[in-house]
């Protein structure tokens, strides 16, 4: 994959604007265009003669012709403001973006309603750090939830969060429970720059990992297909052995987990 090449467009990203008209909100996208460009070529028309020429109802071209724009343009544009969109390797919000999607992979989700939330465990190891930089980074700001007894903080940004949450999404993401059989390992970062495949894996191992008997290991409940990606992935990363038990936990071999795991304590003892 080149790095020019985007790595989502814009019709994947719209298509997650449930829209109450058209269903899709990437034919509110096209349709808002043409009539947009329409009134531009034909500056004299009036509302009913444009909604005739784009076909579309009249009550709808006052609405766009007007303040209102349909959900997925004001999407499109947010995330365009914020550069996360296009977004290809040369991209300076790549990295940020990166970091926070390997922090829903190994301690978050994104809600149904596309809101991304980041849980982090009390022996963290500046994970919470990371992820606060990185959505400052990315132009989101940061909200944290209050810790409640016998709970974790939460994390989200502080503003365009759905927008935030599509954009991940569009990366690999999933929505919901990341356990369930339709979540897989975003394939795209084996072609990413090494400082992109880097950052992933030293967020996730810093936030699911354990060194056991002097070896680094991620244990998950996520399909089989997941955990082998997974450990191709950290062994490219690395450039050492990784693998899959039986069990589907993730081993990194003694070398691996070297590279992948020199700040952990070892909890075997």
């Amino acid at each position: 994959m080149g790095t020019g090449i985007q790595l989502f467009d814009e019709s994947e990203f719209a298509r997650l604007y449930r829209s109450p008209a058209n269903g899709d909100g990437w034919v509110d996208v096209q349709q808002y265009r043409r009539l947009q460009e329409y009134v531009d070529d034909n500056p004299n028309t009036t509302i009913s003669g444009a909604a005739r020429a784009v076909d579309i109802p009249r009550s709808r071209a006052r609405l766009w012709l007007g303040d209102s724009r349909p959900n997925a343009v004001r999407g499109l544009d947010s995330a365009r403001e914020h550069n996360w969109l296009p977004l290809t390797f040369d991209s300076p919000m790549v990295r940020p973006l990166t970091v926070l999607l390997s922090g829903i992979f190994s301690g978050g989700w994104v809600a149904h309603d596309y809101v991304p939330s980041f849980t982090v465990d009390v022996n963290e190891r500046g994970v919470n750090k990371q992820i606060a930089e990185a959505l400052h980074e990315a132009g989101a700001g940061l909200e944290v939830s209050p810790r409640q007894e016998g709970h974790v903080d939460i994390r989200k940004p502080a503003r365009d969060t759905g927008v935030l949450g599509r954009v991940l999404v569009c990366l690999g993401a999933p929505v919901g429970k990341k356990f369930e059989g339709d979540v897989q390992f975003p394939t795209w970062l084996f072609d990413a720059p090494s400082d992109v495949r880097e950052a992933f894996a030293d967020l996730y191992v810093r936030n699911r990992g354990v060194i056991q008997d002097g070896v680094l290991c991620i244990r998950e409940k996520r399909p089989d297909a997941y955990h082998e990606s997974l450990a191709a992935y950290l062994s490219a990363v690395s450039g050492e052995r990784v693998t899959v038990s039986e069990s589907g936990t993730v081993m990194c071999s003694v070398d691996a987990t070297k590279v992948l795991g020199a700040t952990f304590e070892d909890v075997s003892a």
